[in-house]
């Protein structure tokens, strides 16, 4: 889903779907895990998807020149996160923020509205146990404590979002 890019959400249940577990408090139900880390997004592509689904943002939420490209390369009215994700790379951007869209991959009602993020480097994240020594340059999110110890939600005045244990 897009080589080099990590996925995150503002919602515990959305990124518990992900994860295989339906418990973000650190009940393991399924091999996965969510995990609360640090994101450093300078620069993000930013696109409120309005409440629509994560399969089908549609190009009217997203800028201009970035509707170009979406239209050049992949012939839709419509995009999705990986499609958003390969035009922030395009542009320069450092990440990707899509406020507001619908996962569908939750609940039988259609899903749930939540905050999507994506970082393009592993070292834009970092465990919320650091301890103040943010290295941009260093890919290892572990570096800040020990494996395990940022299990937990989402803090908005932080920006501190879920991980999968898995995402890579």
């Amino acid at each position: 889903f897009n080589p080099g890019v990590t996925w995150f959400s503002s919602s515990p249940d959305v990124a518990a779907t992900y994860a295989d577990t339906a418990d973000y408090g650190g009940s393991d139900l399924g091999g996965g895990g969510v995990y609360a880390v640090h994101l450093a997004l300078h620069d993000p592509l930013v696109v409120d998807a309005a409440g629509s689904s994560w399969e089908a943002v549609p190009l009217s939420a997203v800028p201009p020149n970035v509707q170009q490209f979406l239209r050049e390369h992949f012939n839709g009215a419509v995009t999705d996160p990986a499609q958003l994700a390969e035009a922030a790379k395009h542009f320069r951007h450092d990440g990707l923020v899509i406020r507001n869209v619908r996962d569908a991959n939750i609940r039988d009602t259609g899903g749930d509205v939540s905050d999507v993020y994506a970082s393009v480097r592993r070292e834009q994240i970092k465990s919320v146990n650091n301890r103040g020594t943010f290295d941009p340059n260093d890919p290892n999110i572990l570096r800040a404590g020990p494996r395990g110890d940022a299990k937990g939600g989402f803090i908005p005045e932080t920006l501190t979002v879920l991980l999968n244990e898995k995402a890579d």
